[in-house]
């Protein structure tokens, strides 16, 4: 057999977990964030263009493990970071509201 062939052979017969046993997705719920928290990690929110969130993701990651962002829609981001990291945190999130024209929910900084 060729090596395009096998490749065929190997996709045609593979088949994704869920298809197999789709009770399993019945049982999972989505998490609330409040369940993930304790009282050692601060919660931000920030609204940015959909453009924006790869820019955003960047900063945060050269930030050498300042926070956690996940993007819930579009450009609406959730940060999570170290209570001892907050100030840090806040300068830099204030900064890309200033750059970006972002918005920051009223409990962050």
């Amino acid at each position: 057999m060729t090596e395009t062939e096998l490749t065929e052979t190997a996709r045609k017969s593979a088949k994704p977990i869920a298809d197999e046993d789709s009770s399993f997705h019945d049982k999972l719920r989505p998490l609330q964030l409040a369940e993930l928290l304790d009282d050692g990690l601060i919660v931000r929110r920030l609204s940015v263009k959909n453009e924006d969130v790869v820019y955003v993701k960047g900063i945060f990651e050269a930030s050498e493990g300042l926070c956690a962002m996940f993007a819930e829609r579009g450009g609406d981001l959730t940060i999570v970071a170290p209570a001892s990291r907050s100030l840090e945190l806040d300068v830099l999130l204030r900064d890309l509201v200033g750059e970006l024209d972002g918005v920051l929910d009223a409990g962050g900084c």
